[in-house]
């Protein structure tokens, strides 16, 4: 490994090849699928990884790692750091992309640590584009949403319907208790007469 400044080449002998330890980037098309902790089915799609190469690593990855330039992040790491990442976490939070991208940060990480060693490549972040869940979940979940609704509206319309009830009771009394009433009073006139 060369540190930046001036050196000397023996032709034929030496050879340099640059390595670029700058931030860089790498976007994944393609949809990752995955699972939250309750077993529902969903995508990630539009991955964008941050990464950096230690600058003393880069003589280790051009001895060990074929064409490291494309091969370095490759799917398979991300789609398992995708799902380790979304099976920790319940529903709501594994299409929160706060929740979600540090997730996946955490364990592509320990992906790369496991494939390369600690300290050879620092994974920066991770931003995804889309999570979305699978169409039978989508529809589970309006269908709940319509029960809840639908619960609801019976739980109002029962409350207005005993409230009604009360109140019927009440005017239905308060008439008897009024004819009754009146009925004492003519009886009592009677008695005067």
């Amino acid at each position: 490994t060369l540190e930046p400044g001036v050196h000397l080449q023996i032709p034929f002998v030496d050879q340099i090849k640059s390595v670029n330890n700058k931030q860089q980037d790498v976007t994944l098309e393609g949809q990752f699928w995955a699972e939250t902790e309750e077993r529902a089915a969903l995508y990630y799609e539009g991955i964008t990884i941050t990464y950096q190469i230690q600058p003393g690593a880069s003589a280790w990855l051009l001895a060990h790692v074929t064409d490291y330039q494309n091969n370095l992040i490759s799917s398979s790491l991300v789609s398992s750091a995708v799902k380790t990442a979304s099976k920790q976490l319940p529903a709501v939070d594994a299409t929160n992309r706060g929740i979600i991208e540090p997730a996946v940060t955490l364990a592509l990480q320990d992906s790369v640590n496991e494939k390369y060693g600690v300290d050879v490549v620092t994974i920066i972040k991770v931003v995804i584009n889309n999570a979305d869940f699978e169409e039978t979940y989508k529809q589970r979940i309006a269908d709940l949403q319509a029960a809840q609704i639908l619960y609801q509206t019976q739980q109002f319309d029962n409350q207005r319907a005993i409230e009604v009830a009360e109140a019927n009771a009440t005017v239905t009394k308060t008439n008897a208790q009024a004819e009754a009433d009146a009925g004492l009073i003519m009886a009592g006139q009677g008695t005067l007469v």
